[in-house]
């Protein structure tokens, strides 16, 4: 798979200012993936999964974290591969969408004094954003049942998730004016999460993370549209929620006393 294949999968309008951290990133991944494939032995693994998620925005809007009306749907697949008993290695590709709307703050609509929305003009109400993303990115999972904390074959594998990638988002914004943009940017990920065995090629797992793209661009509100200094006071942040399946599609089970388990 080279640079072409790759943008028009991940196809979206690439910004001269972006271009090169983007182009440096797949890079990465595609070069640290192949290193993975080749590094395969008799006793790695690797698993497959599908996954459902919901995500919320915080930023200059405002904080949907608390609110459950603001998770929106999206899904995701993702392969791993064993690499040591303290790490895993996963490529995980998720659709997202989220939407918010400033309805009692600085961007809605009657604020009164200090309300930037109404010193600049308010023709479509509330300021507010809907927008859908896809995330290509590179993780680390860090596991808990490594035997030094919890035994390999647990049955309840916590573990912490480190990630890279890049982040594609398509938003429809309402300003004083009404825009569609595209924005294509690295972006972070941590997250939390737990598997747990359901057979012995069968795991249930559940995640929290954050993402966190590098720049403050997808709510149509940062520091180069929005001519006040608070624009640039919250970044954009994504919590998302997801639970999902995975399946041992490749390898040979490990064996401990008392019989086989897949980590």
């Amino acid at each position: 798979m080279n640079l072409r294949i790759l943008n028009v999968i991940f196809g979206s309008v690439v910004y001269p200012k972006n271009y090169r951290m983007k182009r440096a990133i797949i890079v990465f991944l595609f070069l640290f993936s192949s290193y993975i494939c080749l590094g395969q032995n008799s006793v790695s693994k690797w698993k497959f999964g599908a996954f459902l998620n919901a995500t919320s925005y915080q930023g200059d809007l405002g904080n949907g974290f608390g609110e459950f009306g603001s998770y929106k749907y999206g899904i995701g697949l993702e392969v791993t591969r064993y690499f040591t008993r303290f790490v895993d290695i996963t490529g995980r590709f998720s659709y997202s969408q989220s939407e918010y709307t400033d309805e009692n703050g600085t961007y809605s609509q009657g604020a009164g004094a200090g309300g930037y929305a109404d010193s600049v003009g308010t023709p479509y109400g509330d300021w507010g954003f809907k927008n859908t993303m896809q995330t290509l990115n590179l993780n680390l999972k860090f596991k808990v049942n490594n035997d030094w904390i919890l035994p390999q074959d647990a049955s309840v594998k916590p573990y912490l998730v480190l990630g890279l990638g890049v982040t594609n988002s398509e938003s429809d914004i309402r300003r004083d004016v009404l825009l569609k943009k595209k924005y294509s940017n690295a972006s972070f990920y941590y997250g939390i999460g737990s598997a747990m065995n359901l057979s012995e090629k069968l795991q249930l797992f559940a995640e929290i993370g954050l993402l966190n793209p590098a720049t403050d661009v997808f709510d149509g509100i940062d520091k180069g549209t929005v001519k006040w200094k608070g624009a640039a006071n919250s970044k954009d942040n994504f919590l998302q929620l997801g639970v999902g399946i995975q399946y041992l599609i490749y390898g040979k089970r490990r064996f401990k006393a008392g019989g086989y388990f897949c980590d």
